[in-house]
């Protein structure tokens, strides 16, 4: 995956822009377009990603807020790498904030300083907090369409906490205003994260999945040269390997068993449904030691989904939970089928993360709304409800990213009041308590 950057002379165009306080938003737009082409928009999408957190670092308000702006200009004429920028900047501001509110706590307890002291150490974070509190309501303001082009820079920085607390709880209250562009700028970030998490398998992926057992391979765990011991008995092989080549992994050993059985069935498992005995037998034979020589691939699981969606599941049961997630979330929005992707979001529920349920819940309102089914006791709408009852108030319990979001609750209570099916309005009241 390439990255752009900015060159020295693009780099100090930009910082111009960004620092002068005294402009207004339209000057500013009219500065950036006069001085950037919309080929360059991805590069300077990516060198103001590394600005703000360095701004959201040094509560560099103003720049800070310029920035934001710039990156909310390229997002309206629909750059892919702002929005996902424009995100990014938005979990560094969450994150400042919270570090905000715990040192502000802990310097109020445990700080030995005097009263002055102390009373400068807590202005000082109370700034800091302001700043990016004030970041964080402008940024509603960008996705929310209400920053006019003659207003300015400095106006935004100045305000005060009150009215930035009192912004902030009128846009919890109305968020409804933000939600698709929130929700445009998020799906372009989880997209780029899937790209670094999962893009390099498939170069690796063939390898390991197709010649398990070449000579030359890096295996887990490694294996690393003995020395030579000397003398040598009769019929013993020993390599004598030049310091140089000490990084040089062997492995001779034939394959297990095992591993030759689950080799099998895996490429049974991916073309067509296995029997119940063959299932048991992979169930039982699937291990992290054997999952991590598979190769595992997006294309993989795609295919275990959609035949063998419990073999599946294992199979992400084994994984990082990181990469877990990010297959699990090219699975939501692969074309497999219903039942057999919510039998893999029940299996797998310990390694799901916010944006998978997320996601699950969106598709599935789409998909329902596009059939036609939402008045009526659909079967497809039943299971929904059976499987976000299950998700919610059982595997939450040990699964703390598991929950509803607010954003989803109106829609939700639409589809799932409208069923003339009781179970489903039952299964509902029980996930709003």
């Amino acid at each position: 995956m390439s990255v752009e950057f900015l060159n020295a002379v693009e780099r100090s165009r930009l910082l111009e822009a960004l620092f002068d306080n005294t402009s207004s938003f339209g000057i500013l737009s009219r500065r950036f377009r006069d001085s950037f082409q919309p080929a360059r928009y991805s590069a300077v999408s990516c060198e103001i990603g590394q600005m703000c957190k360095e701004f959201v670092a040094s509560t560099e308000g103003t720049a800070l807020l310029a920035a934001l702006y710039i990156v909310d200009y390229m997002r309206k004429q629909d750059n892919v790498a702002a929005k996902s920028t424009f995100y990014d900047v938005l979990i560094e501001l969450e994150h400042a904030i919270r570090r905000d509110m715990f040192i502000v706590e802990q310097i109020k307890y445990t700080t030995k300083e005097s009263k002055e002291g102390k009373k400068s150490i807590e202005a000082t974070r109370a700034e800091a907090f302001r700043i990016h509190c004030a970041a964080k309501v402008f940024a509603f303001q960008l996705l929310g369409d209400v920053v006019a082009d003659d207003e300015k820079v400095v106006s935004y920085a100045s305000k005060k906490q009150e009215s930035i607390d009192e912004a902030l709880n009128a846009w919890e209250k109305a968020s409804i205003k933000i939600k698709e562009p929130m929700a445009d700028i998020e799906h372009c970030w989880v997209a780029k994260q899937e790209k670094q998490q999962c893009g390099s398998l498939y170069e690796t992926a063939a390898v390991f999945d197709e010649q398990p057992n070449k000579t030359f391979a890096l295996l887990l765990p490694s294996i690393t040269a003995k020395l030579p011991m000397l003398p040598m008995q009769e019929g013993e092989l020993q390599y004598v390997l030049p310091g140089k080549s000490g990084m040089l992994l062997l492995d001779s050993a034939p394959p297990s068993e095992g591993w030759m059985i689950s080799k099998r069935l895996l490429v049974q498992a991916r073309k067509s449904k296995l029997s119940k005995d063959d299932e048991q037998a992979l169930l039982g034979l699937l291990n992290e030691s054997l999952v991590s020589r598979l190769g595992v691939s997006p294309q993989q699981l795609s295919e275990l989904a959609t035949h063998n969606p419990e073999v599946c599941a294992s199979v992400l049961l084994k994984l990082p939970s990181g990469s877990a997630g990010a297959f699990i979330q090219f699975l939501l929005k692969g074309n497999i089928p219903e039942e057999n992707m919510q039998t893999i979001l029940l299996r797998a529920s310990s390694v799901l993360q916010q944006v998978n349920v997320r996601t699950f819940i969106s598709t599935m309102i789409h998909k329902l709304r596009e059939r036609g089914e939402l008045s009526t006791g659909a079967e497809s709408v039943k299971n929904f409800a059976l499987s976000l009852h299950q998700l919610v108030m059982k595997a939450a319990k040990e699964n703390r990213e598991i929950f509803i979001a607010d954003a989803f609750r109106p829609d939700l209570e639409q589809l799932f009041q409208s069923s003339s099916n009781p179970e489903v309005k039952n299964r509902w009241e029980d996930m709003k308590r």
